[in-house]
């Protein structure tokens, strides 16, 4: 488990670089953070990539759109390295829509994420709050609302001790709900 460094902060987004899935939203949330608290020291770490050519185009423009100073940009991996991936990510998010196929779809990174000890931040899908208390580990959100989700990462920046309290509640979590094995991979 990482700790949080004092004005610092990397916020991650893993799979497929598309506006369904989110990225469209994760980046306006960076914005939001970045004009709230201009002097803080905001890393971007991206793992996945575009799938389709409207894909390419779309996260294209949104690099340019923004322009933020520090991005990292990783090719996706196996889930057997996937948390190797990340380790370097304060928060951990996933702000794709709301709509009938994600309400329904656990994304199973959140389990990855809760392994690792890392706080997360995700959209509120009915999956999500059946299978996994997320309130002792981080928020389930609206993810059109950029302003309020910036609020949160700025709560979390300003208040250390809740930071340090999601990420071990996430690893007790996981550890709980899971005794350490996750399809067969040792976490």
């Amino acid at each position: 488990m990482k700790k949080l460094e004092p004005n610092k902060v990397t916020l991650c987004y893993t799979g497929q670089f598309s506006e369904e899935k989110g990225l469209g939203n994760f980046f306006a949330v960076i914005d939001g953070v970045k004009k709230k608290k201009p002097d803080l020291d905001v890393s971007v770490l991206l793992i996945g990539g575009a799938r389709k050519e409207k894909d390419e185009k779309y996260f294209s423009d949104l690099l340019s759109k923004y322009q933020f100073e520090k991005v990292k940009i990783q090719k996706a991996t196996s889930f057997e390295t996937f948390t190797e991936s990340y380790k370097d990510a304060d928060i951990c998010f996933d702000l794709r829509t709301m709509n009938y196929e994600n309400h329904h779809c656990l994304p199973i990174k959140i389990f990855y994420y809760a392994a690792s000890g890392k706080p997360v931040i995700y959209t509120d899908l009915k999956a999500t709050r059946q299978h996994a208390d997320v309130s002792k580990f981080g928020f389930l959100v609206d993810p059109k609302n950029a302003d309020a989700i910036a609020d949160i990462v700025l709560k979390y920046i300003e208040n250390p001790e809740l930071y340090s309290a999601h990420a071990q509640n996430a690893r007790k979590e996981y550890e709980k709900n899971t005794t350490g094995m996750l399809f067969g991979i040792r976490l």
